[in-house]
């Protein structure tokens, strides 16, 4: 009796052993989704340069962590302008703020995701600034209000951002996220799009409906509207 049941144990471990690794094996296979080649266009056809893409859902605190601990990435701020005007780094990741101008710079954000001001500084603020939470967060200068960036703050590493000819490539399966500053549904949201069945390795065409370029706006100090009412 005490031998049956001791097989019957085994039998049971053996197969719990088998269930776990088949599952493991299903979700390694799901994460580890083929490349797709994206282009972006407009609805003139042209390829919209600067756009971010992202794939995949919220990562695991330990990827926050770990973000925490890398070196701080860069804005910086040359001939009055964010460069880039666009940055893209994962949750938890550090920025630092230097102006590389002989002028002084009053750096802010109103955005959701993170609300930041750096005062009238030179050269390099103390510290740089956590960006905890995914979204997109507008910068603005309280200086020269022509100054105008974003940083992306991605919940996945599986993201990209389009070159010169609106083309990137990322593993992706089933939709994806799209933002850029010009979107027509506006610059603090980001746009999902489903990823038409296509023939493994030919690259995919997404259109996108943009607005025109932001306009240079006039001087209206800090805290501006345009900065309170976006990137929430």
């Amino acid at each position: 009796m005490f031998h049956k049941g001791l097989v019957s144990l085994q039998l049971s471990f053996t197969f719990a052993i088998v269930f776990a690794v088949v599952a493991l094996g299903c979700v390694s296979a799901r994460a580890e989704a083929p490349p797709v080649s994206l282009q972006l266009i407009d609805m003139q056809g042209k390829p919209i340069p600067n756009a971010v893409i992202l794939a995949g859902g919220q990562p695991p605190a330990v990827a926050v962590d770990r973000n925490r601990d890398m070196l701080p990435a860069i804005m910086d701020q040359i001939d009055k302008a964010f460069a880039p005007k666009v940055l893209v780094i994962e949750q938890g990741r550090r920025v630092n703020f230097p102006n590389s101008d002989n002028i002084r710079h009053h750096v802010y954000s109103f955005s959701q995701p993170k609300t930041f001001e750096l005062k009238l500084y030179a050269k390099q603020p103390e510290h740089p600034i956590e960006f905890e939470q995914a979204g997109i967060v507008v910068l603005g200068c309280n200086i020269h209000d022509q100054m105008l960036g974003f940083i992306v703050v991605s919940d996945t590493s599986l993201w990209a951002q389009t070159d010169d000819n609106g083309q990137a490539t990322l593993a992706a399966q089933d939709g994806v996220r799209i933002w850029h500053p010009e979107l027509a549904s506006g610059f603090s949201q980001m746009e999902h799009h489903s990823l038409p069945p296509h023939p493994a390795g030919q690259p995919i065409t997404l259109q996108l409906r943009l607005k025109p370029p932001l306009a240079t706006p006039e001087k209206r100090g800090f805290g501006s509207d345009r900065f309170r009412n976006h990137g929430r």
